[in-house]
């Protein structure tokens, strides 16, 4: 839990004004949808309990309110919480609502002081009416530099995936992109290559609760104030102030339907139209948009569950890094099967060795994977690589898991004796002496051998598959665990459970039917013939005090297990497939 430790100082600020941001932009939409009357105002200073936090939020956000009068909004918009998608959307709307859209090319936040500030300030109140001036720069007060103060709108988003976002944004930018090359200058190879983790482990400048970045939602609305400038629960205070008193909307990009049908209500003079225009233009958009939101794990992109049709979706690459002893083999022979009617490659490593890659052969192999031809699946004993950090698409990941135990079991004999069709063993029996290949489970977990080892190369190593080539992977450790359930959230389609291989392959033929379209049915064809031979050709059932060791030394793979057992339950409820 280390990263986790270090993530939460980092953002605390930022999370208070996030979440704080969030219940105000939800309570103001339920009174924009609902059109209720408002809650009585009680004393901001003196609420305790949070439930009465939204009815508090409620106070200003009337539905019969609006600004319609206003004729000058300024977006003092913070950088990755989809201010380019906005930024497209209002240039579309101005011809249409006719007003004037004033933007900022200068792309770094910026605070101002004296003449600099007073300048700026004047520069804003000569603009032409209606108008919505841009820039990434913190809250202004106006009145206090003798000009009116215009109406701030904003959009944020969850601080800890901001930051995600903007670290990598800075290393790799997105394609078409020309401001990219320079942020490259700034970092050296080895430092565009340290991954958001290594950074946070190591606590390194971009990622300390010291660095600037590390309250930047707070800044941008706390303004341009000495109290401002250092991390502190005043400047919250004043964020919220601001908020409170300037800010006619705030959304959240989580919720950016919601955040635009607010603005058409509020603002029409400004937003007429908006949702209807980003329904045109948004689909585009997005696609535009595609890589850098792949590179830097956009809130979009990042469901945790993938419980849609796949005739909705596009997995141009498949990577089933399969585990042994999991049913891989009758997956894969499913698959040779489905390529010839379904029309893809299939690429099979032959390497039957669980590798893990360091430097510049992990960079090679990612860039071996990433030139295959699509629409492709492609297989390999191989621990999750993160494609990212080579700024290369990330291909979609599919597995299949079992009981940990009864993985465990099954290597083990399959290790001596192979199974009963053809098979890869005579290489591994080789490496054993006939004394150790007689050696029983129960006899491996009784004398604590490396195969039977909680701490040993294959005590976690369902954990490891999911958590990846990072050192934290390589020893046991909790971290490890969450790291994996992580990956498993962001980057697989479909993880599936052996014991319920048929849902797996229902769930395969819904969420991936360009792959996996007629996968049932041409099991039934091919399964009487083969499985009989994956059988491991002698097994020894342990005894129930072996089970139950054994079941204590795997509790990190079973954390994970149990993850995506409940994962994959959730995902055939949701898609409607029963057993």
């Amino acid at each position: 839990m280390k990263a986790a430790a270090v993530v939460v100082p980092f953002t605390a600020l930022c999370l208070c004004v996030g979440v704080w941001t969030t219940g105000l932009f939800n309570a103001c939409y339920k009174e924009v949808v609902d059109e209720r009357l408002p809650a009585p105002k009680q004393n901001w200073t003196k609420r305790e309990e949070p439930e009465r936090h939204r009815d508090d939020l409620r106070v200003w956000a009337r539905p019969k309110h609006n600004y319609s009068h206003v004729g000058k909004v300024f977006y003092n918009r913070l950088p990755k919480c989809g201010s380019r998608a906005m930024k497209v959307l209002i240039a579309q709307l101005e011809e249409k609502n006719q007003f004037k859209f004033f933007t900022d090319k200068n792309l770094h936040a910026k605070a101002l002081h004296g003449e600099p500030l007073l300048r700026f300030a004047q520069m804003i109140d000569k603009l032409p009416r209606p108008s919505i001036y841009e820039k990434h720069t913190y809250f202004i007060d106006f009145p206090l530099l003798d000009a009116e103060q215009p109406i701030y709108i904003n959009l944020v988003r969850d601080p800890i995936e901001r930051r995600v976002s903007a670290y990598y944004f800075l290393r790799y930018g997105r394609y078409g992109n020309d401001f990219a090359p320079i942020l490259k200058l700034r970092r050296t190879e080895e430092q565009r290559n340290q991954t958001f983790d290594y950074c946070v482990v190591n606590n390194l400048k971009e990622c300390s609760a010291t660095e600037p970045n590390s309250f930047i939602l707070t800044q941008y609305f706390c303004g341009q104030s000495t109290i401002c400038t250092k991390p502190s629960q005043a400047a919250v205070e004043v964020a919220k102030e601001n908020i409170r008193r300037h800010y006619a909307v705030v959304g959240v990009l989580e919720e950016f339907s919601s955040f635009l049908k607010v603005l058409e209500v509020v603002m029409p003079q400004f937003f007429r139209g908006a949702s209807s225009e980003w329904k045109q233009i948004g689909s585009v958009y997005k696609e535009n948009q595609a890589p850098i939101q792949t590179w830097v794990g956009h809130v979009q992109d990042q469901k945790p569950l993938t419980t849609q049709s796949g005739s909705n979706h596009s997995y141009p690459k498949v990577f089933y890094n399969r585990l042994p002893k999991c049913g891989s083999t009758s997956v894969k022979m499913l698959i040779r099967e489905l390529k010839k009617r379904n029309g893809f490659k299939f690429f099979e490593d032959k390497d039957y060795e669980i590798q893990v890659l360091r430097g510049r052969n992990l960079r090679q192999f990612a860039q071996m994977v990433d030139r295959l031809p699509t629409p492709s699946i492609y297989d390999k004993h191989i621990f999750y690589v993160d494609f990212h950090q080579f700024g290369l698409q990330q291909p979609m990941y599919i597995n299949l898991v079992r009981d940990p135990l009864e993985q465990r079991i099954s290597d083990y004999y399959y290790m001596r004796f192979g199974r009963l069709g053809d098979n890869q063993t005579a290489q591994q029996r080789q490496r054993r002496t006939d004394e150790e290949r007689a050696q029983t489970f129960d006899e491996c977990v009784f004398n604590n051998l490396w195969e039977c080892n909680a701490s040993g190369a294959k005590g976690f190593l369902m954990t490891q598959f999911f958590c990846g080539q990072h050192s934290i992977c390589m020893e046991p450790s909790q971290m490890a665990v969450e790291r994996a359930k992580e990956n498993i959230r962001r980057h697989y389609a479909v993880v599936g459970v052996l014991e319920e291989f048929s849902s797996f392959l229902k769930v395969l033929e819904v969420v991936m039917p360009q792959f996996f379209r007629g996968a049932q049915d041409t099991w039934r064809e091919i399964e009487s013939q083969q499985m009989e031979h994956q059988k491991t050709a002698k097994k020894i059932p342990p005894s129930g005090k072996a089970r139950d060791i054994m079941r204590q030394r795997l509790h990190l793979d079973y954390q994970v297990y149990d993850f995506i057992k409940e994962r994959f339950h959730m995902q055939k409820t949701q898609l409607g497939i029963k057993d």
